[in-house]
């Protein structure tokens, strides 16, 4: 055999063993993360999923769960029992991490269903605590995920009434994540369009070009499609630096994120 021949069958056979090595490796498992709650939480979602699945760096790193249920939330267990359905989604889904937005809903009565079926009345003093109650329940039941759990505050409203309602809640959420004591729990700022200063409802805003937009939906609670984008450039960072925080490797994108804090 000739010396040509002889490294032509080497290089052959040094392919071939790195062909073989490359087949013997475990694929890299996506990172699963369950993105749970109302419809705001589906929109979130699906802002997220245009994100990764267009950016090539982040394609097919992510299995991110569709759990949101429109027009569900923590006041009617009697109807849609979210702590009980977190533990299911636990379960079966088995999350790296959870992102909730829940709140939307929830400008009414309590339904206690240990109690009879009880009404508890919205506005009445024994509302908050009953309501902080399920808040509890449902991050015992959602933070043992190995990243635990980001739960994202309700954005500001067009309508001051519910704005107001929006504001509280956002306390009641982050005041039972402090309590809750699990730093692998946390409580995330809703997306602003002016991050200083007071926030006021705007339809439209920048886009991630930096031309004006229509960023929010016309009921003056959802965002369009434009606005989740915006969403989910501003919290990819964090859901990385959560997951990092917890000894998953993230990927980082290949472009900049746009956004605000």
């Amino acid at each position: 055999m000739t010396a040509c021949c002889r490294i032509g069958h080497a290089t052959l056979a040094f392919a071939a063993l790195l062909s073989a090595q490359a087949l013997a490796q475990p694929a890299v498992a996506e990172i699963r993360i369950a993105f749970v709650g109302d419809s705001m939480s589906d929109g979130i979602w699906g802002g997220l999923v245009r994100m990764t699945s267009t950016d090539p760096c982040l394609k097919g790193q992510f299995d991110l769960g569709r759990f949101g249920n429109n027009g569900t939330g923590l006041t009617r267990p009697d109807r849609f029992d979210w702590p009980q359905e977190v533990k299911r989604i636990m379960t079966t889904f088995r999350p790296d991490l959870l992102v909730v937005s829940l709140g939307l809903n929830d400008r009414q009565f309590i339904v206690d269903v240990n109690a009879g079926k009880a009404h508890i009345e919205y506005g009445t003093p024994e509302w908050i605590p009953k309501y902080t109650e399920q808040v509890t329940a449902f991050l015992q039941n959602g933070s043992e995920a190995r990243a635990g759990l980001l739960w994202i505050g309700i954005p500001v409203m067009r309508d001051p009434v519910a704005n107001n309602d929006a504001l509280e809640k956002n306390k009641i959420y982050s005041g039972a994540i402090a309590n809750l004591g699990n730093s692998k729990v946390q409580f995330v700022q809703p997306w602003r369009l002016n991050p200083n200063g007071p926030e006021a409802f705007k339809s439209i805003g920048p886009g991630r070009d930096g031309s004006i937009i229509a960023l929010r939906a016309p009921d003056g609670v959802h965002f369009t499609s434009a606005g989740y984008d915006m969403l989910a450039s501003y919290l990819y960072p964090k859901i990385v630096e959560n997951l990092e925080q917890n000894q998953i490797a993230v990927p980082r994108s290949c472009g900049k994120q746009a956004g605000h804090s």
